[in-house]
């Protein structure tokens, strides 16, 4: 068991240690400057408050920082880098993920600054989906660095297919549960899994997190609003059921293409 210092424990955060504390970890947090709704959710993950980041940092193995942000110090700094400066300066030694949205540039400014700070271990974060609290839908989180199957380690858990990417995308496990590509994953619910605290995976991967976050942002953007838009023009001409039928029905356009075999028309 190790003691895992969580940062900012918001829904995303405290639902993503809670994954760590079913497995028998012990996940402590700082209530310093959080608010009473933050102090209540963590009192009701059974996170140990430890009162001040410095005493996080110097009580715990390895850190997760996931949030909406803390209060600053400079208004012209990113939050998380001033939970860095705290954690380095209170003599923090381990493994520390960051899983903040932030840019590529910044990942590689909060990289150099532990490049700079001996015994701490950067792994780079990001996460894809809702709080995996009774969630219907998966999440996983992707991570990059020295350490950072070490890390998913904490949090993995062996029921739970994993992704894996050795050049293809596939699913892993018992195949009486999954299947591989295109056909039917049993659900969360015909698993006995809904409800439980432990339905999230780490992904590691060799690329930065955050230019698949970015892809995927702009994807599901896109495809969101083009839907939006189609269904009410449908609907005010009484064609919305033809299209709904045509969309779930040999949908034709395949998310993996890269438009090197693509006519002058998309979808041909």
């Amino acid at each position: 068991m190790v003691t895992i210092g969580l940062i900012s424990p918001g829904q995303m955060g405290s639902a993503i240690a809670a994954c760590a504390a079913s497995k028998g970890h012990k996940v402590i947090w700082a209530s310093e400057f959080r608010s009473e709704q933050t102090r209540e959710r963590a009192e009701r993950y059974g996170f140990v408050d430890v009162g001040t980041i410095g005493n996080l940092a110097s009580e715990s193995d390895h850190i997760l920082s996931c949030g909406t942000g803390m209060a600053r110090r400079d208004p012209y700094k990113h939050w998380a880098f001033e939970v860095v400066e705290d954690v380095i300066e209170a003599g923090f030694q381990g493994i520390y993920c960051d899983a903040n949205s932030m840019t590529e540039d910044m990942s590689k400014s909060m990289e150099s600054i532990f490049s700079d700070a001996e015994g701490i271990d950067f792994v780079n974060g990001m996460i894809l989906g809702s709080p995996p609290v009774d969630p219907i839908m998966s999440v996983r989180g992707y991570i990059n660095g020295g350490k950072a199957e070490e890390f998913a380690a904490l949090f993995n858990q062996p029921d739970v297919p994993k992704m894996l990417s050795d050049g293809v995308l596939y699913y892993s496990g018992d195949h009486d549960d999954y299947h591989v590509r295109g056909h039917h994953l049993r659900s969360r619910k015909e698993r006995g899994l809904l409800g439980r605290h432990d339905v999230f995976n780490w992904v590691v991967v060799d690329g930065d997190p955050m230019v698949l976050k970015l892809a995927f942002t702009a994807y599901t953007a896109i495809a969101h609003g083009s839907i939006i838009m189609a269904n009410r023009f449908t609907r005010e001409h009484g064609l919305e059921e033809h299209l709904f039928f045509e969309l779930t029905n040999g949908f034709p356009i395949d998310a993996a293409m890269d438009g090197s075999r693509m006519g002058v028309f998309a979808g041909w």
